[in-house]
């Protein structure tokens, strides 16, 4: 709060205008604010349709396709990307929505394709920098 920031979490955007350079929200809770700024953090569900047809094991709770430590759902099936919910050694199992995780875990599943068989262990990177004092 210190840097102007303020941070509402768990809340639902339901309409936005813009009006005299504010930004003007009405959010699921009924408040309404005017910003200059707005940054919107989301989430995503990955499509797992194709599960039911091809017998992949899908996370109840995190979602995405369930992979072995070497981004492997099944024989021959290989899943990366936010779509892949993957044990780590250190954390557990977990789903990651981030680019980087996108980036490295495909380059990953697509060397395992060929045989290499290499573990996942990739921490992605996660950065905010809203000011000295946050």
């Amino acid at each position: 709060r210190k840097e102007g920031v303020n941070v509402i979490p768990n809340s639902t955007v339901e309409h936005v205008s813009f009006k005299d350079n504010q930004v003007n929200l009405r959010l699921n809770s009924g408040e309404e604010l005017q910003a200059d700024r707005v940054i919107v953090a989301v989430g995503l569900e990955p499509n797992v349709e194709l599960a039911n047809v091809a017998g992949l094991e899908v996370d109840p709770i995190l979602g995405g396709f369930h992979v072995n430590s070497e981004l492997q759902a099944k024989s021959n099936i290989w899943v990366a990307g936010d779509a892949a919910c993957f044990y780590d050694p250190n954390l557990g199992r977990r789903r990651v929505e981030h680019h980087d995780h996108a980036v490295v875990s495909g380059r990953l599943a697509g060397e395992n394709m060929t045989g290499a068989g290499k573990p996942y262990w990739h921490q992605s990177m996660f950065w905010s920098d809203l000011g000295p004092d946050v």
